[in-house]
This record gives structure tokens, C-alpha cells and sequence, in this order.
């Protein structure tokens, strides 16, 4: 509440609300999530959720909470409950090591990002979809972020040049 206050007393300041949340293995009964989540072995692939509005705020809070409900030491949301609570979040595609579209991308599978892609791109919108490029300074970032860039431009959606807060962990 601090922070929105502050923000609000100062005009130039623009507040984002957000957090990163990990993606499970799991598919609800009505949305299905596309096949490359539904890899166990790639359980834990991560996105970034902004909140843009107070439905997005009320959305955000919903996820986080499914997220904990099963595992309060590994949180993780199914894309399906993504889907159903996306309405007023902006989603960035994720981190360079994690994300949910970088992942696929530096593994050479890229049929199944693109698949990702556009399903995410249904879900959100191309407004409120974001392709995350970063550089970590890791082996295959040039390749990574030049695939990505091409992936949304065929996905006619924006990139955003990001930081990534634990790639160096």
C-alpha cells in the first residue's frame, strides 16, 4: 500500500506489480495447456505475471495462492490455472535459463515454443504477451535472444529487454 501511495504522489513514477511464477506439470479438466508443459521432466519452467489492473491484482493473488496450495516450498501454477484467472495480467515469457519459451528455444525444440507461443498468445492476447529477451552473459545468448526475436515476429507479438534478478544464483 506504501508503494502505491508513493507512486501515486509522484507522477513519473509508473508502479508494476508482478511476480514470477513457475509452471507444473498438470492439465486442468476444461483449458488444455499445449504438450511441452506436460513434460515431467520440465516441470518447472517459469513466466512472469503483471498485473495491470485491479482484476489483474485479484487474478495474481489467485494464482499465487493455487500456486502454494499443493507445494508451500515449491510453488508452481498449471498454465490451465493461468488461463482462467489472465484476465488484467500482462505476461512476459521468462527468464533466459527458465522461461517458459527461452527453455525450448535454447534446446533446439523449436516447433514446441512456437506451439507455447501462440497458446499463450490466445490466452493473453497479442497486448498483454511479451517475449522476454536477456543476457546473462551465459553460452548461447546471442543464439537464444536472436531465435526468440525471430519467434515474435512470426507470433506478431513485442519483445522487452529484461533483467533477469537470479541468473548469476
Amino acid at each position: 500500500a506504501r508503494m502505491l501511495r508513493a507512486a501515486r504522489d509522484h507522477q513519473h513514477v509508473r508502479l508494476a506489480v508482478g511476480d514470477v511464477l513457475h509452471a507444473r506439470h498438470g492439465r486442468g479438466k476444461r483449458l488444455h495447456a499445449p504438450r511441452i508443459i506436460e513434460r515431467p521432466q520440465r516441470a518447472r519452467q517459469e513466466r512472469f505475471q503483471l498485473a495491470e489492473t485491479a482484476a489483474g491484482y485479484r487474478n495474481l493473488c489467485r494464482l499465487i495462492t493455487a500456486a502454494h496450495a499443493d507445494d508451500r516450498r515449491a510453488p508452481a501454477a498449471t498454465l490451465d490455472q493461468v488461463a482462467r484467472h489472465a484476465d488484467g495480467l500482462h505476461c512476459l515469457s521468462g527468464c533466459a535459463r527458465h522461461g517458459l519459451l527461452a527453455r525450448p528455444v535454447a534446446e533446439g525444440r523449436l516447433r514446441d515454443a512456437e506451439e507455447l507461443g501462440l497458446w499463450l498468445r490466445g490466452v493473453f492476447g497479442r497486448d498483454r504477451f511479451t517475449v522476454e529477451l536477456q543476457r546473462p552473459y551465459a553460452r548461447g545468448d546471442a543464439r537464444r535472444n536472436r531465435l526468440l526475436t525471430e519467434l515474435a515476429e512470426r507470433l506478431r507479438v513485442r519483445t522487452a529487454a529484461t533483467g533477469d534478478p537470479h541468473a548469476h544464483s
